[in-house]
């Protein structure tokens, strides 16, 4: 006869999957990877983009990090904006437009620093660069300068 464990934990019953992931070991418990050959081939690609700046294997990695998480976050901004208001606009994709549609109906007088960067997004305080280049400009050269540029 198999020992019942006391506690909060014996009242959770464990499902099949669980328990034949406890039983094979920590290995068994973890996803497969996601890392194939497209994903290894542009990260070789990214990386090699690099080279002229030698930065250590560390720092090249942090760069190619920053850089796709900027783009996965710019993406999912522009898709929440379109969700959030799907109408045309002549900021389309612009973070300011997409925030101000959201808040339309919000007082934004207790928070007086959001509500300038809401107001100042446009192209003109960006020089007339599009929010996204702006923002992939800022983070490559802070790449550039910490590999001593």
């Amino acid at each position: 006869m198999t020992a019942t464990p006391a506690g909060p934990a014996a009242a959770i019953p464990a499902t099949n999957a669980a328990r034949a992931a406890a039983d094979s070991g920590p290995a068994a418990a973890r996803p497969a990877s996601t890392a194939g050959p497209h994903t290894l081939a542009a990260m070789e690609w990214a990386l090699r983009a690099l080279d002229p700046l030698e930065p250590s294997p560390a720092a090249a990695g942090r760069a190619v990090m920053a850089v796709t998480h900027y783009l996965q976050g710019s993406v999912r901004l522009a898709l929440s904006g379109e969700a959030a208001d799907p109408r045309p606009s002549s900021e389309a994709g612009a973070p300011g437009a997409a925030w101000r549609n959201r808040l339309a109906d919000t007082d934004l007088g207790a928070y007086p620093r959001p509500a300038a960067l809401i107001d100042a997004d446009t192209a003109a305080a960006r020089g007339g660069r599009g929010w996204f280049m702006a923002g992939l400009e800022l983070i490559l050269a802070g790449v550039e300068a910490q590999a001593g540029c």
